[in-house]
C-alpha cells in the first residue's frame, strides 16, 4: 500500500491542525517502516519542519502562495503519475482525485456557530469540508463529538466515520515550576504566578468572557495571580480587541502572540493551571497538554471536551462569566481538588498517544481499501 498524504497546515500557524499534522506525520514514521507514504506539501519549509527522514517517505514540494492552482491542478496531476494507491487530505481535498481518499474532519465549529468565522473563509472551508466527507472511503473524526455531528448533519453512514484521537507529543511531560523557571524568565520573561491560556485568540475561544471572568476573580480574590494569553490574534473584533489591549495595559494580562510548538512545553510546566473556557472544540489539544504536563485544567461543558477532559477537570458553562470566574478560584485556591485533578490528568492522558494516531489510521487505510 502506498499512501500520499496532502498536507495544509503546517508552517501557517494554525495550532491545532498543525500539530496534528507535524506529530501524526512523525509518529507514523516511527511505526511504520514498511508501507511506502508520499508527503504532498505546500513549500520546502514543510519538509524542514517534519524532519522525517526514512527510506519510505517520500516528498513533493509544491510552490507555496499557490494554493488554488496546487489543489485544483498540481496535486491531482501528481496523482496521475504517481503510482499512490490512497489519498489523505489532512486538510482540505484536491478540487479532484483520481485516487480514492481517507479524509480527516477537525471540528463541526464552522457549521455549529458560523458567527465566529467571516464569512468568506467560512464558505470555503465548509463547501471543502463538505466535499471531503462525502467523496472519501472513510472519514477520520477526532472525536465521537465530531463523528456523531458529521452523521447526524451530513447524514454519512457509521460505517464510513472512525474515531481517531489525537495525541500528546512526549515534549509535554511532568517538570516541576523550580526546574523551568530559568526558561520562563529568559524565553518569556515570566516571573510571576501565572494561569495558561493556548490557543488562537478568536471569537470561539471565548476570550472576552475569560477576561471578565479573570479581572472579577482579581477583584475579588486580591490574588497577584496573572493570566498568560499564548496565541495570536485572528479575525478579532474591535470589542475583543480594545478589551485585550485594556487587560495587557493593566497589567493582570501578559499576552504573548502565537508560540511556537516545541516552546509550549515549559509554559504548562511553570503554570499553576491551564484555563480553556472555549465555545465550542472537535477536540481540545490544551486539555490533554496539560494533563501530561502535570497540570489542573478548567474547561467547558460543551462540544468534545467532556469526552476527552473526562471527570478530571473542573468543568464550567462557558457562557457564565461567574462560573468561568469561580472555577479559576477554585483552580488557584482549592489545594486537594488541585491534587486529585493532577493524578487523575496525568492517569487519562495516557489514552492520548500520537503512535496510537499512527496506527489506528493505518488500520483506516485498510478499510478504505477492502483490505
Amino acid at each position: 500500500m502506498s499512501v500520499a498524504f496532502l498536507l495544509g497546515t503546517i508552517g501557517t500557524k494554525a495550532g491545532g491542525m498543525e500539530t496534528y499534522e507535524t506529530h501524526f506525520l512523525r509518529a507514523l514514521a516511527q511505526v511504520d517502516e514498511k508501507r511506502e507514504y508520499h508527503v504532498i506539501c505546500l513549500g520546502r519549509q514543510v519538509k524542514e519542519s517534519l524532519g522525517i527522514d526514512r527510506p519510505n517517505f517520500h516528498f513533493t514540494e509544491l510552490p507555496g502562495g499557490m494554493r488554488p492552482v496546487n489543489f485544483g491542478f498540481l496535486v491531482p496531476g501528481f496523482l496521475l503519475l504517481s503510482r499512490d494507491e490512497l489519498l489523505h487530505p489532512t486538510y482540505i481535498p484536491p478540487a479532484f482525485s483520481p485516487v480514492p481518499y481517507v479524509y480527516t474532519v477537525h471540528s463541526s465549529v464552522t457549521w455549529a456557530h458560523p458567527e465566529f468565522y467571516p464569512r468568506s473563509i467560512r464558505w470555503r472551508l465548509n463547501y471543502l469540508q463538505e466535499k471531503g466527507m462525502r467523496e472519501a472511503r472513510v472519514v477520520l473524526c477526532v472525536s465521537e463529538h465530531v463523528r456523531d455531528f458529521v452523521r447526524d448533519r451530513f447524514r454519512i453512514p457509521e460505517e464510513r466515520l472512525a474515531v481517531v484521537y489525537h495525541g500528546v507529543s512526549p515534549s509535554f511531560r511532568v517538570r516541576s515550576a523550580e526546574e523551568v523557571r530559568p526558561l520562563l524568565e529568559s524565553r518569556f520573561g515570566l516571573s510571576c504566578q501565572y494561569l495558561l491560556f493556548v490557543g488562537k485568540l478568536t471569537a470561539n475561544k471565548n476570550i472576552l468572557r475569560l477576561l471578565q471572568a479573570f479581572e472579577r476573580f482579581r477583584q475579588e480574590s486580591h490574588s497577584p495571580v496573572r493570566l498568560v494569553l499564548a496565541g495570536r490574534r485572528l479575525w478579532s473584533s474591535g470589542e475583543l480587541d480594545r478589551a485585550l489591549d485594556q487587560a495587557v495595559a493593566e497589567r493582570g494580562v501578559i499576552e504573548l502572540g502565537h508560540v511556537p510548538h516545541e516552546n509550549l512545553p515549559p509554559l504548562y510546566n511553570g503554570a499553576l493551571g491551564v484555563v480553556f473556557p472555549s465555545l465550542w472544540e472537535g477536540f481540545g489539544l490544551p486539555v490533554v497538554e496539560a494533563f501530561a504536563s502535570g497540570i489542573p485544567v478548567l474547561t467547558s461543558n460543551n462540544s468534545s471536551l467532556p469526552e476527552v477532559a473526562g471527570e478530571y477537570a473542573i468543568m464550567i458553562n462557558p457562557l457564565s462569566v461567574e462560573e468561568i470566574a469561580d472555577g479559576i478560584n477554585q483552580l488557584v485556591r482549592n489545594n486537594e481538588l488541585r491534587r486529585r485533578l493532577i493524578q487523575g490528568g496525568l492517569e487519562r492522558v495516557r489514552e492520548f498517544t500520537w503512535e496510537r494516531t499512527a496506527r489506528e489510521s493505518i488500520a483506516a487505510y485498510g478499510r478504505a481499501l477492502g483490505r
